[in-house]
């Protein structure tokens, strides 16, 4: 009840990451691929780790792609997940951690309830659970990320199907 699902695509395309905002979750990767995917937005939505707070103050100084990646902060459940409503793909991009490797995400889980396509790293139950619902694409870098953004953006009709088939593996 608290998630919100994504019934059209906003128009300029966007990126959504919801969770514990730091390195070993993706947040480097997430950085690297907006400065790449130069007409996506990227909505940032959860508590940015005191560790690295002088990297990203440091990137914010520097990058172009700056005004197209928002950092929302910690929100409330139902708040954050607002962020779904239009956005067209949700990032899971952990790093390869002995934690993570067997893990899934849970926002692998809610970005496909909420009809969203997923772009998640190359983890094996990640892997496991974007094959077998064709919910998503599998990135292992930031290069990669980009490529499968830039791409969506120039072939709405893929990501409309790949969402489609997130919904339906979800529900």
């Amino acid at each position: 009840s608290l998630l919100t699902v994504s019934t059209e695509l906003n128009k300029v395309p966007t990126a959504i990451y919801i969770g514990d905002v730091r390195r070993s979750r993706g947040l480097f990767t997430i950085l690297e691929a907006a400065e790449k995917a130069p007409h996506w937005n990227f909505e940032i939505i959860g508590n940015l780790s005191a560790l690295d707070r002088e990297a990203v103050d440091a990137w914010i100084a520097k990058s172009a792609a700056v005004d197209r990646v928002k950092f929302h902060g910690r929100l409330a459940p139902k708040d954050a997940w607002k962020f779904a409503g239009k956005a067209w793909v949700g990032l899971t991009l952990l790093e390869s951690t002995p934690a993570f490797v067997e893990a899934v995400p849970s926002k692998l889980y809610e970005y496909m309830s909420c009809g969203l396509a997923t772009i998640s790293t190359p983890l094996p139950r990640c892997i496991e659970l974007i094959e077998k619902s064709n919910g998503g694409k599998i990135a292992a870098s930031s290069d990669e990320v980009a490529a499968i953004l830039n791409g969506w953006e120039s072939n709405p009709n893929e990501i409309l199907a790949i969402r489609s088939a997130a919904k339906d593996w979800a529900s």
